[in-house]
């Protein structure tokens, strides 16, 4: 089971209305499913990242 949090955010205009288009467009149901979708893409992007860094400085260490 998964635990929340309940958090309120401010968002820039063009950000905000982002969020609107993909709730208005059907692709999620609520903004809270476009930013946990965001927010674990960020995730998974920076993981890699990191292990590429990681990769690059065992190999030119």
């Amino acid at each position: 089971m998964t635990t929340t949090r309940q958090l309120s955010i401010t968002l820039p205009l063009e950000l905000a209305d982002a969020v609107q288009a993909k709730v208005a467009t059907g692709e999620y149901g609520t903004e809270s499913e476009v930013i946990h979708s965001a927010l674990s893409v960020y995730k998974k992007n920076a993981f890699i990242a990191f292990a590429v860094d990681d990769a690059n400085f065992e190999y030119w260490y």
